[in-house]
C-alpha cells in the first residue's frame, strides 16, 4: 500500500505520524506480513 494511501486512511495530517506509526523494526513480522501480502521476498 502506498503511504499517501495509508496516511489518508489513518487519517494522519502527515508523512512522519504515518511513519512513526507503521514503523517495523522485527525483520521476522516483516516477511510474514509480506508473505501475507503475496510479495515477493524484498
Amino acid at each position: 500500500m502506498r503511504e499517501l494511501t495509508l496516511q489518508k486512511r489513518l487519517g494522519h495530517a502527515s508523512p512522519e505520524s504515518t511513519r512513526l506509526y507503521t514503523a517495523v523494526s522485527d525483520p521476522q513480522m516483516v516477511e510474514e506480513y509480506r508473505r501475507a501480502l503475496g510479495e515477493e521476498h524484498q
